[in-house]
């Protein structure tokens, strides 16, 4: 069987990882056991992609592939992680997102593969974790989606070299590199090792004030992670917080 599958303003949604692709134009081409595409357009969340589609061999057999590339809202791309706080990141930069979906699945239902440089996003959590949008920081995550809602992550952001204006550059080129994974009850597990914090933890989803969380930290610099000399001093905590 060979045939063609046309695409005309036609939209998707991806609830695993949050995302929609809108207006998809173009032609996909299909034989028994293979497809491809090298020239479909849509737009993701206001802004124009590529998508390139096709069948290769991968980790867990023969998968089907799908390339998206484009400039991306940060914001939105970190839409599912609720744990994120808004302000800490902004921007949009220019994203590589290969979404790979076995025939036949088993370490994973679709395996994610997210590049970018990040120039053009903002990192804004303290002055000491921070870079401005001018800079590049060349970034990594690859996502397993698993049965039962559960998800496995591996991320790492990665400097070429030691850079001045880059602030989560430190003595090292070695920023963050970290693993994570999400239960179906929402219950994350994670592991990370960086210059201000180094352990594992284990919380629910959500910054709510029922969020619970396990600590087990080797170091932490709370005053390099959080102090902001342009920030105004908050409120102090009272008991009725908790």
């Amino acid at each position: 069987v060979n045939g063609e599958l046309a695409f005309e303003n036609t939209e998707l949604y991806y609830p695993d990882l949050g995302y929609q692709l809108d207006a998809i134009n173009g032609v996909m081409s299909f034989t028994n056991d293979s497809v491809f595409a090298d020239s479909i357009g849509a737009y993701m969340n206001g802004s124009p992609i590529s998508i390139a589609a096709v069948t290769e061999e991968g980790d867990s057999g023969q998968q089907i592939a799908f390339q998206l590339d484009g400039v991306m809202d940060v914001d939105y791309l970190l839409l599912s992680y609720k744990n994120i706080v808004e302000s800490w990141l902004s921007g949009s930069s220019n994203f590589s997102i290969k979404l790979a979906a076995p025939e036949v699945p088993k370490d994973y239902l679709v395996h994610v593969d997210i590049k970018s440089q990040l120039d053009g996003v903002v990192i804004k959590l303290s002055d000491k974790v921070s870079k401005a949008a001018a800079e590049k920081l060349p970034f990594a995550m690859q996502i397993d989606v698993l049965d039962h809602g559960d998800l496995r992550i591996e991320s790492s952001l990665i400097a070429d070299k030691p850079n001045k204006g880059a602030n989560l550059v430190g003595e090292t080129n070695k920023v963050v590199d970290l693993f994570a994974v999400r239960n179906g009850e929402k219950l994350w597990t994670v592991d990370i090792i960086s210059q201000y914090m180094t352990g594992n933890a284990e919380f629910t989803e959500g910054l709510g004030k029922d969020t619970e969380a396990k600590l087990d930290l080797d170091e932490i610099d709370l005053h390099a992670m959080f102090v902001s000399t342009k920030s105004k001093g908050g409120e102090p905590l009272l008991p009725t917080d908790f």
